[in-house]
């Protein structure tokens, strides 16, 4: 009766094995990625459709993000032009944080030295000399 079981118990675990599911959702007009998962959780939005693949979440590899692909054919297709947008984005938003962090320091030299002109004196040095 054990025995039983226990292959009862075995033939359950590898039928939820080979029975696993990845739920996607896609953006039905540009095919992007909105939703990857192995749990049918997510709520379809207009203009997008719920795709099921008889594969393991496990079994799925991706170089990057999934919101970086799109499904096409059957296939996941790296979304090129949107990776690198979101690069150039964030190239532009370190150069205006490094304009603004040159401003700052000389905001900061400038009344200084305005001040130390008025007679000011100062305990701590307050910018990089």
């Amino acid at each position: 009766m054990r025995i039983i079981k226990i292959f009862i118990c075995m033939l359950f675990i590898f039928s939820s094995i080979a029975s696993a599911e990845v739920y996607l959702l896609v953006d039905k007009e540009t095919q992007e990625i909105k939703s990857l998962s192995n749990e049918d959780d997510a709520q379809v939005e207009s203009g997008q459709e719920k795709i099921i693949l008889d594969m393991d979440i496990m079994d799925i590899e991706l170089a990057e993000h999934p919101r970086y692909y799109k499904y096409k054919n059957d296939r996941f297709v790296m979304n090129i032009k949107k990776l690198s947008d979101e690069t150039i984005v964030a190239n532009e938003r370190e150069e205006e944080k490094a304009e603004l962090d040159m401003i700052m320091e000389r905001v900061i030299k400038n009344a200084k030295t305005e001040l130390e002109a008025e007679g000011k004196v100062f305990k701590h040095k307050h910018t990089k000399d």
